[in-house]
């Protein structure tokens, strides 16, 4: 017969065992972050953390309703007592120890100093608390578990960093469910003991809504050109604001069209992903404007897969967005937002390096300053982001319409 002291212990390990800790996708936490009120933040402040709930690894669909989510059962069968660790992808993004980062050094209570760690490329660590920016990036808070700095903490921007355990990626793909919005934030509200009102849930069902339609009415606002538009839409004189963002400090955005001639000459391999500026109209069921506050090529690659390169924008903001709508559309993208050919791309579900390679039919003796697949073989017309792989004898990085020939 099981005594009192028995009895206590089998509960709490039985309860242990339904705990685990509840995980947002990205698009789900910043929508949480956009709806000012105080149930999503109490909702925000459980990710991480150990409750009791079926529902885990909850993601945003394109209904403004539901979400998504992977039974915590199946999530446990996928990654079993694994601990989640990512690798850094992009050394240069973690957060200085400028006063004006203060309010995310005081929302990851982290002590700000002057001197900061500086993870290099390829640094595996793990994500200890997470926050979100003023400007919507999400800001991670990133201790180093190997080598000799082992410990070491540092604030980086996630998009520096990648999932080191592909196991975990397959959480956001397999045995995927649909819930409506109102029953998850409910089975939420109740395992993570706060206090709400039907009042209170009413009224975030309906921001959540809200949001997720300003979210798919954004992707009307996004369209797709080949051929001498796409020189029409790298001019700067197209663009909303000539003074702001990535998109008027690209050093393309004022040459001469020759220089642009391999995009508008190859359209069946180059295409412009275009972001409408605010202050356009519909037309015909079609939302167009005279300015655009962002731009991404997009490359058919020779395995036949669509390839969505550096995105320029006006705001940061809306680096997601093209993220969003090359998901919608199967695409892969570029995962950082820089230049250089050692890159990772990823679709949304998975997030792997490649060796691209894009065939172009026609070029000239000028070129465009090209950020990732910048290898060119002047006899085949192939392009790369690996030298080797083609043979490559330029290189497409000059400012000025020309190359660089390999040695």
């Amino acid at each position: 017969m099981i005594n009192y002291f028995d009895f206590l212990l089998e509960k709490k390990l039985e309860k242990l065992l339904l705990e685990s800790k509840i995980t947002f996708s990205k698009e789900f936490y910043k929508v949480l972050s956009s709806i000012k009120t105080p149930l999503s933040s109490q909702i925000i402040s459980l990710q991480n953390k150990d409750i009791d709930l079926q529902y885990n690894y909850i993601d945003i669909t394109d209904e403004n309703d539901t979400v998504s989510f992977t039974p915590d059962r199946k999530v446990k069968e996928i990654i079993g007592d694994k601990e989640e660790f990512y690798k850094v992808v992009d050394s240069g993004r973690y957060l200085t120890g400028s006063e004006r980062n203060q309010k995310i050094y005081d929302a990851l209570n982290h002590i700000r100093t002057n001197e900061v760690y500086e993870p290099s490329t390829g640094t595996i660590g793990k994500i200890i608390a997470t926050t979100i920016g003023s400007s919507g990036k999400i800001y991670c808070l990133f201790e180093c578990t190997e080598g000799e700095d082992k410990g070491e903490r540092t604030i980086i921007n996630k998009e520096a960093l990648e999932e080191y355990d592909t196991s975990f990626q397959k959480v956001w793909t397999t045995n995927r469910n649909k819930i409506k919005i109102g029953r998850v934030i409910r089975a939420i509200i109740r395992s993570g003991k706060i206090e709400s009102n039907d009042a209170e849930i009413e009224k975030f069902v309906n921001n959540y809504k809200s949001t997720i339609d300003i979210i798919n009415d954004s992707f009307n606002k996004f369209n797709i050109v080949k051929g001498d538009d796409i020189l029409y839409w790298y001019s700067i004189k197209n663009y909303y604001d000539e003074d702001r963002g990535t998109l008027a400090n690209s050093c393309m955005a004022n040459v001469p069209d020759n220089y642009l001639y391999i995009y508008s000459a190859n359209p069946d391999v180059c295409q412009l992903v275009i972001l409408y500026s605010d202050n356009g109209e519909i037309i015909n069921g079609k939302y167009s404007s005279d300015k655009i506050i962002g731009r991404a090529l997009l490359w058919k690659t020779r395995e036949g897969y669509y390839f969505m390169d550096r995105i320029y924008t006006t705001k940061d903001s809306d680096i997601d967005l093209f993220k969003k709508f090359a998901e919608k559309n199967g695409w892969w993208y570029k995962k950082s937002q820089n230049s250089g050919s050692n890159f990772s791309i990823e679709n949304g579900k998975e997030s792997k390096s490649e060796k691209i390679i894009v065939d172009l039919q026609k070029w000239k003796e000028n070129f465009p300053y090209l950020d990732s697949i910048m290898y060119f073989n002047s006899s085949t017309g192939e392009l790369s982001n690996d030298e080797y792989k083609i043979n490559a004898d330029y290189v497409l990085q000059s400012t000025s319409g020309n190359y660089i020939i390999k040695l």
